[in-house]
């Protein structure tokens, strides 16, 4: 949710509210986080992501992905094209390319 500064700006928040009863009383205790740099760490998340995605999808060359077992988590598109290879018969498996 964006929410107002006092000089007008717009800045994201996260809101939790909980009820509570101390001696009798009910109450509702609000807590307001700015989360401004959260949010803009994720839109250079998404778009660095694009990026690469992009890099990776369009290339040429073999691309791969692997972690740190070997276990191949992407391929771009020319391994089909230069070895054959579709992504269902790769994903999952050892670092076989």
């Amino acid at each position: 949710m964006a929410c107002p500064q006092k000089n007008g700006m717009l800045f994201w928040v996260e809101v939790n509210m909980n009820f509570s009863t101390l001696k009798g009383i009910k109450y509702i205790i609000v807590i307001v986080r700015n989360i401004s740099e959260r949010k803009l760490a994720e839109k250079a998340l998404i778009e660095s992501e694009s990026y690469f995605r992009s890099l990776f999808e369009n290339s040429t060359d073999l691309v791969r992905v692997i972690d740190s077992s070997g276990i191949i988590k992407y391929i771009s598109p020319s391994v089909k094209q230069i070895l054959g290879y579709e992504w269902e018969e790769l994903a999952g498996s050892q670092n076989l390319i």
